[in-house]
């Protein structure tokens, strides 16, 4: 792993370019992150990444910042809502920049449950991470591929439930269509992946 001091001119470009990340550069995932002090580029440490999370087909009852910030949280630790989502403006899905542990494997989905009270109704929210050319389907985790990994068993998918305490529904009307996709079920629970 190679890194470089990139020294901004002006505060409000570093912002952007931190904010705007991770870039894909010749095909490899560039990762930026503010300077820490006693950083050692020999250890080979780096210990998290940022990059955006995209939330597909959440329903309209969620989309609350705080809501979306829950959910986004069991994928990492959410840092801010892009636009579109904090206004509102995009339906077909919410996006959270998010830094995740770049040791960990990262969840595929979240189950969602608490759409009215008393309910045992949960649906299943699956994780996009954006721009993770460098990611194993086998193992889950951020740096290598598939074919390069020297994990000896799949990642166990580990199937956690954040319930979501809600008041009233934030708009009327169709949520947008469900989830396809493979999901962990459990047990005796009931399982929607849409209206």
């Amino acid at each position: 792993m190679d890194y470089l001091v990139i020294r901004f001119a002006c505060e409000g470009d570093r912002e952007a370019a931190l904010m705007n990340g991770p870039w894909m550069v010749a095909g490899q995932l560039f990762v930026m992150e503010q300077w820490r002090p006693n950083f050692f580029p020999s250890s080979g440490e780096v210990g998290r990444v940022v990059v955006w999370l995209r939330l597909p087909h959440l329903p309209l009852e969620y989309w609350e910042k705080s809501t979306i910030l829950q959910i986004a949280s069991k994928a990492g630790k959410p840092l801010a809502l892009d636009n579109f989502t904090d206004q509102g403006k995009r339906l077909g899905f919410a996006r959270d920049k998010i830094e995740v542990d770049f040791k960990s494997p990262v969840r595929p989905g979240i189950f969602v449950k608490g759409r009215t009270e008393g309910s045992k109704e949960k649906f299943w929210q699956v994780f996009i991470y954006e721009n993770l050319s460098a990611f194993c389907c086998r193992c889950g985790r951020i740096g290598h591929v598939e074919a390069a990994c020297i994990s000896s068993s799949p990642a166990a998918v580990m199937a956690e439930t954040v319930e979501v305490r809600k008041e009233g529904a934030n708009g009327a009307g169709k949520s947008p269509s469900g989830v396809t996709g493979k999901k962990p079920r459990e047990e005796g629970d009931r399982v929607r992946s849409g209206p």
